[in-house]
């Protein structure tokens, strides 16, 4: 039994795809470079919304036409092959650096019965400097020339590609990035765990220690009473680091910010939050993606000039702030926006930590002046005496201990 394929029968064999947006929806010159004939249901080779473009074309061709081709990304490698791979087809294969500017040359294929264009003939790709990096195709005579699409295709980046494909390389078309680009922002940051549950089970809240003081007057009973006040700030460092996993070569040197509308999670107390004490949005004020400082949270001890602390009396004081630390996974976008002024997005993942504090909670109570710990510091303290008359004394009437 024999079995003849019509040309009908051969496209049904094609590589079919579904129709896919990333290849007729993106920062894409408008007149693509492409040969052969035009086909409904292209097949689209791309991973420009992951910040992947093409570095790698492998290719083969015979008498009459290309036969079959695929593509390499920047990132995830090379993809599948469209078309066929004859053993006895000429063959080629090159690969570019991500950043390097290339110009596209294509060629119809011309077929000897008179028929209409129905492949691809060639493929030329140049490099800077006009250097030549990959050329396959028929032979010299079943080649018509297309149009040279090689002078205006802004940065010379191939972002994508879409071919169909049967037993020969029918069509090609090159999607390529339509102008430099100007800046990069992430926006429409959503986090691994939600706020809420977070301030339910109060995770990654605690109470920072930031001093101890104990407070004894010595004085003998009857004896003069003391006033304290004690005042200082503590440093402590915040954080706030945003990282981004993806490595977008379209976008090279061209730094991502943090826009305006990425809210970071900082301690804080609210009535959005389920506690007392929580993480809250907060806008990313800066742009960098990274942040330290060294920032100084006031404390005070002190006592009513009216009520002194009487002679062997003594009190532990404590200065503790509410600490936040928040450390969760993202998803989001980057919002590219390129020099014609067109604005396209792609995804991203990353992660989001901070370290923030609240202001200072102060805290002074009654103890046994037998559990006040051995000395380690001396402070000034006021005393009051019978005549209600308010002057300096020395410090040895009165010890301050920090703990």
């Amino acid at each position: 039994m024999r079995c003849f394929l019509t040309k009908a029968v051969l496209l049904a064999l094609a590589t079919l795809a579904i129709a896919d947006d990333r290849c007729t929806n993106g920062p894409f010159v408008k007149h693509p470079p492409q040969g052969g004939e035009f086909i409904p249901r292209l097949a689209c080779h791309t991973k420009w919304d992951n910040g992947e473009v093409i570095v790698g074309v492998e290719a083969w061709a015979s008498k009459w036409q290309m036969r079959g081709i695929r593509f390499k990304y920047s990132q995830w490698g090379w993809g599948e092959v469209h078309g066929s791979m004859d053993a006895d087809a000429r063959h080629e294969k090159s690969e570019w650096s991500a950043s390097e500017q290339v110009n596209i040359k294509v060629w119809n294929n011309k077929p000897d019965d008179g028929n209409p264009v129905d492949a691809v003939g060639r493929i030329r790709i140049e490099g800077n400097n006009g250097r030549q990096i990959f050329d396959i195709g028929a032979n010299g005579g079943k080649t018509a020339k297309n149009e040279n699409y090689g002078a205006d295709m802004g940065s010379g980046i191939i972002l994508g590609a879409q071919t169909f494909a049967g037993l020969w390389l029918n069509y090609v078309e090159f999607n390529m990035l339509r102008s430099k680009v100007k800046k990069a922002e992430l926006v429409d940051v959503k986090y691994g765990q939600s706020l809420a549950d977070l301030n339910k089970k109060q995770e990654g809240i605690d109470n920072a220690s930031l001093m101890t003081m104990y407070f004894v007057n010595d004085n003998p009973v009857n004896g003069s009473g003391m006033i304290y006040d004690v005042a200082r700030d503590e440093e402590v460092e915040t954080e706030q680091t945003i990282t981004t996993e993806t490595t977008n070569e379209w976008t090279t040197g061209v730094e991502v910010t943090v826009g305006a509308s990425v809210g970071i999670p900082l301690i804080s107390a609210s009535a959005e939050t389920t506690t007392s004490v929580g993480f809250r949005n907060e806008e990313y004020k800066k742009d960098e993606s990274k942040r330290r400082e060294l920032v100084k949270i006031g404390w005070k001890f002190r006592c009513d000039p009216n009520k002194p602390l009487p002679p062997q009396q003594a009190v532990k004081c404590t200065a503790k702030a509410f600490r936040g630390e928040f450390d969760s996974s993202y998803e989001g976008h980057v919002e590219v926006e390129l020099v014609d002024g067109t604005k396209y997005k792609y995804k991203e993942t990353g992660t989001m930590r901070s370290v923030s504090y609240m202001e200072s909670v102060n805290t002074c109570s009654p103890i046994d002046i037998k559990k006040v710990p051995g000395s380690n510091e001396l402070g000034d303290h006021e005393e009051i005496g019978s005549a209600k008359e308010l002057k300096k004394r020395s410090i040895r009437h009165s010890r301050v201990y920090r703990g």
